[in-house]
């Protein structure tokens, strides 16, 4: 399992609901939200996944993605 700090993206709408950035890249993540106040689209979340290594990859070359383990 890889551990990830990932920009929150999206507008917060029922369409466009918010989710971390590495929603982008793969399905099948948890996340632990980190923003004050989830109302709003600004802050970060704690993502835990096991992406392939073609997913890894694409994540790693993401500047809204920063792995930590």
């Amino acid at each position: 399992m890889t551990v990830y700090v990932c920009d929150v993206i999206g507008t917060g709408t029922d369409d466009d609901s918010f989710r971390p950035a590495i929603d982008n890249h793969l399905k099948g993540w948890s996340a632990v939200d980190g923003r004050e106040d989830a109302t709003q689209g600004t802050g970060s979340m704690v993502v835990f996944c096991d992406p392939t290594p073609e997913e890894a990859a694409a994540i790693a070359a993401d500047s809204r993605i920063e792995a930590l383990a």
